[in-house]
Parts: structure tokens; sequence; C-alpha cells
């Protein structure tokens, strides 16, 4: 994993509602859609490493928007 993009996934975290580290990956709610309006607790964002790209690369598991770190 690259440490630059975990300096950079670091200082991100102030503005990511329900931010948390799950081992090399990172879950919180999506800047996109929000996620649930029903349920604050849900956060379907991830950030995980992608082999194919040697990056981290950004998915949500509600809305499916797909995007690179830079484009976050």
């Amino acid at each position: 994993m690259d440490f630059v993009d975990r300096s950079f996934i670091n200082q991100l975290e102030p503005f990511l509602d329900r931010f948390k580290e799950r081992g090399d990956d990172y879950n919180f709610r999506c800047p996109c859609c929000g996620d649930s309006r029903k349920s604050e607790t849900k956060a379907r964002g991830w950030l995980r490493w992608s082999t194919e790209h040697r990056n981290y690369r950004y998915s949500c598991y509600n809305c499916s928007e797909s995007l690179g770190l830079t484009d976050l």
C-alpha cells in the first residue's frame, strides 16, 4: 500500500461521517448519496486497496458510485 494514499485518507477522516478503519480498508457514509436517510448507522462507502490499479478505489454499495481516491 502506498504511504501517500494512507496519509491523504487520514486527512479526509474529519470530513467523512462514521469513518472507521477496517484492516487495510476504510468504511464511512457515502459523501455522494448520504446512504440511508432512515438509518443514520448505515455506512456503505468503502475505500479498498486495488491490486490492479495499485491504489485505493472508492465504491458505494448504496448508489454504486465508483471513484479513484483523487476523485473522491
